[in-house]
């Protein structure tokens, strides 16, 4: 049975109530204990033998009073008769009795001697008979001395019986008293125990709780309403702590996310952590291209190369059903289970996964993709991991979202938006940047200036349109002619840069015959169908024969344009 508060507060009461109830009847039989034997005592002391021989006296003498002393007698015999009556039934029980055996045989002597002797004597003394009564009242007078010893003692014993009852009571009481003061420290001590102490132990919690102490615990100690509301309080505690150790985590995360330097590390540092924070083995960021209509490009971390060679993202399947849901806080769990839809393939058998979730990752309406947590320590995700990596999967959606838009525009910042090629700025950084390699490790390097022939005529006659047509196809054959360690560049309008590394001039200029024979070899088709020749003129210099600082070079390349 359950010790409710109120269950405890009314045992106090109750028990306290018993004290009370018994000092209560104790009192009233000691009462009434003690005036049965005063009322006994009031009645030892009107028994006087020689008075009531004095009134037989008066009662046997003639005259006019005769009578009235005959009624008076008559009335104190009678008195006498029931007080020993009294003491014979009171007593004579009692005569083993330790306590009341002294006054139990002197009451009993005396009320033997008042039925034997005494009581005969005066029923003798008839008016009637003078010489007998005279006789019996003789008689009683000579005993009446030994009776008055007898009631004398008595009343010793009443009195003494009475002054002990009085002191018994006394202790009794004060026992009582002793026992309700003990009654009440204990009692006090138990509300301090289970009340006080509990009280005192939630508001220190409670506070270190409010100042992030946040591992905090109560001790349940019992089973009332404050032990249930130390439970509860634990388990609100177990859960804070909980959510905030994930906000930490996802806070950790985040930090390390957005510390990373380019989308592929923000890539890998996301599955690291989704990893991490679950205790999975696994994960996978699957991209959607909207163009083509399905998942296109996908990253793994954790995963063997035969699982990833062999991976497939079907149309229709779990990973498209993810993707095109609107529901918020949306996944898919997919594991063995026979309530679960998606069972796992013989492809994640093979990998030794017991279960995998996948999670949308959408960043302000956007869908970009999804994401995979593997497992292969048990066949399910917790409901708090499950709402962790949902939150986490939010966070890494903004995240790459982010990303993406940070290398676009430091793209559009680096490159010319018509040609793709790197802009002027760019251009003359990587500049600085070759010059002060090539003569830090001792290497050449050449530089190439190009234009276009007649470019003002082609925007004259075909209009700005075909001028611009020129210019990227212009950049699509400089490219397909240059290796992947040279820097192309637009250097301003119809003006094309090209940085080579460690190769001298002689091989520059073999490259610039050959992007010269490449142009004038291609047609370039106009927006309205009809295609035209284009040549180029072009100048070469190189680092260090004919230029020591990267605007030397520029110029001497420049005028190698301008003569030819």
């Amino acid at each position: 049975m359950r010790f409710t508060i109120g269950r405890k507060f009314a045992s106090l009461l109750a028990a306290f109530l018993a004290l009370q109830v018994l000092q209560l009847s104790i009192g009233i039989y000691q009462v009434w204990h003690v005036s049965e034997e005063a009322e006994l005592l009031s009645g030892a002391a009107k028994v006087r033998p020689l008075f009531l021989a004095e009134l037989g006296r008066r009662a046997l003498t003639p005259g006019s009073q005769q009578a009235k002393h005959q009624q008076a007698f008559l009335e104190r015999f009678a008195l006498h008769d029931g007080i020993y009556q009294r003491l014979r039934e009171e007593y004579a029980p009692r005569r083993a009795d330790k306590r009341y055996g002294a006054l139990a045989t002197v009451a009993m002597q005396a009320s033997e001697s008042w039925e034997q002797e005494l009581r005969p004597l005066l029923l003798a003394m008839d008016p009637a008979r003078p010489q007998a009564a005279a006789a019996a009242l003789a008689r009683f007078e000579a005993l009446a001395p030994a009776q008055v010893e007898h009631i004398a003692r008595i009343v010793m014993y009443l009195e003494q019986d009475i002054g002990e009852e009085a002191r018994e009571a006394m202790r009794m009481h004060a026992s009582i008293f002793s026992l309700s003061m003990l009654f009440a420290l204990v009692a006090v001590w138990g509300v301090r125990r289970q009340f006080t102490l509990p009280l005192r132990a939630l508001a220190e919690v409670s506070r270190a709780m409010a100042e992030g102490n946040y591992d905090r615990r109560l001790a349940v100690a019992s089973r009332d309403e404050l032990g249930a509301l130390a439970g509860a309080f634990n388990r609100m505690a177990g859960a804070v702590e909980a959510r905030t150790l994930q906000l930490s985590a996802l806070n950790h995360v985040a930090i390390a996310i957005t510390s990373s330097s380019s989308l592929q590390d923000i890539l890998n540092e996301i599955m690291r952590s989704g990893i991490h924070l679950t205790g999975a083995r696994a994960a996978c960021i699957a991209f959607y291209d909207q163009g083509v209509g399905r998942f296109k490009e996908w990253v793994t971390q954790g995963l063997s190369e035969h699982f990833v060679q062999n991976m497939a993202f079907r149309p229709g399947g779990l990973a498209d059903e993810t993707f095109t849901t609107t529901t918020v806080g949306t996944y898919i769990l997919s594991n063995d289970r026979p309530e679960t839809q998606h069972k796992l393939s013989k492809l994640t058998h093979d990998e030794g996964i017991k279960c995998f979730i996948c999670l949308p990752l959408t960043s302000h309406a956007h869908h970009l993709g999804v994401i995979y947590v593997y497992r292969d320590d048990r066949d399910t995700f917790e409901s708090p991991e499950i709402e962790l990596l949902t939150t986490f999967a939010r966070l890494a959606a903004e995240t790459i979202e982010s990303a993406r838009l940070r290398e676009r525009l430091a793209g559009e910042a680096r490159t010319d938006a018509l040609t793709g090629l790197y802009n002027r700025r760019e251009f003359e950084q990587r500049l600085v940047e070759e010059q002060a390699r090539a003569k830090r490790y001792g290497k050449p390097y050449a530089f190439m200036m190009l234009d276009i022939d007649h470019f003002k005529q082609v925007n004259d006659v075909h209009g700005h349109a075909a001028g611009d047509i020129v210019l990227k196809t212009l950049a699509d054959v400089l490219r397909k002619q240059l290796r992947d360690a040279d820097i192309p560049a637009r250097h301003g309008g119809e003006e094309f840069a090209v940085i080579f590394p460690e190769i001298n001039d002689t091989a520059a200029k073999k490259v610039a015959e050959r992007v010269r024979r490449a142009v004038a070899a291609t047609p370039f088709r106009l927006p309205d169908g009809r295609e035209i020749g284009v040549t180029v003129s072009i100048g070469v210099s190189s680092y260090p024969k004919d230029a020591d600082t990267p605007r030397e070079v520029v110029d001497c390349a420049d005028r190698a344009l301008y003569a030819a």
